[in-house]
């Protein structure tokens, strides 16, 4: 079994480079689970504690992805106590699943759980991650943009958070992308030569190319719930939004001042010697 992450700054083309690669015969995906960031706390990023509500967070996750129901029942009677025990069963429950769908490899994508890589690891030593990372411009101005539209869901930031985000985050991923089973794409090299890109990621990942994964509409279907109304260009194809036009010209100012493009291109360099 095949067990691959998507992670990065929200906003970045997570939702694209999931449902190309769902679109694949032998791969199988999910809604975002969220299910290392939201059950799990951490101290001093070397223990993690459980958080109340692990079990219902995850039946709510089967039952979004219509899991069959031998296996939520399996879920409740399975013996859990520390982090680890939850997050081993978590990926084992990933796996029955896609086994059930005669798959062989399963993703999941949930850009914030770039943040517990370490954690991930050590329940799923054989976890693949794939990092992606945009223009930082834009995934700023994107995630004020939204954030601001759905402040319910997302909360609402100042310019200078969703600034600060995308710096810290690509910083997170340049760390990792020297490391083992750990590759990176830049968005706006995905929407230019799709192909291309994807058939790198396909040979690092050890899977075989299919020319279906250029035909991804379908599959982000499946991907994206009815509360994530922001993702709904996802279903327009390959496209690349300007979003700096939406805000003012003291706020682009701002954005081009303190987003790090050096970052940027660091991460792309690194990418091109994979």
């Amino acid at each position: 079994m095949k067990r691959i992450f998507i992670v990065g700054a929200p906003r970045s083309g997570t939702t694209l480079l999931q449902s190309m690669l769902s679109s694949h015969s032998s791969i199988n995906s999910f809604t975002e689970s969220h299910f290392f960031t939201n059950n799990f706390k951490s101290y001093k990023k070397l223990f993690y504690g459980v958080k109340k509500g692990i079990n219902q967070s995850v039946e709510e996750f089967m039952k979004e992805n219509k899991f069959d129901k031998e296996l939520i029942q399996e879920w409740r009677e399975e013996k859990k106590k520390t982090a680890k025990q939850y997050g081993k069963n978590f990926i084992k429950l990933l796996d029955q699943y896609t086994i059930h769908q005669k798959n062989k490899v399963w993703i999941e994508k949930t850009p914030a759980h770039l943040y517990f890589v370490p954690f991930i690891h050590k329940v799923c030593e054989n976890a693949q991650f794939i990092h992606i990372v945009r223009d930082g411009k834009d995934v700023a101005a994107s995630i004020y943009d939204v954030a601001n539209r759905s402040p319910e869901i997302w909360g609402r930031r100042s310019l200078e958070q969703c600034v600060d985000r995308w710096n810290h985050d690509v910083e997170v991923s340049i760390k990792y992308l020297s490391r083992r089973n750990h590759f990176g794409v830049t968005y706006e090299s995905l929407v230019d030569e799709p192909e291309k890109i994807l058939k790198r990621l396909c040979h690092q990942l050890g899977i075989e190319w299919e020319s279906n994964m250029l035909d991804f509409s379908s599959a982000t279907s499946n991907l994206v719930t009815s509360k994530e109304k922001w993702k709904q260009n996802n279903y327009k194809g390959l496209t690349k939004h300007n979003r700096l036009n939406k805000l003012s010209h003291d706020q682009k100012e701002y954005v081009s001042k303190y987003i790090n493009m050096n970052l940027y291109t660091k991460f792309s360099n690194l990418v091109d010697l994979e």
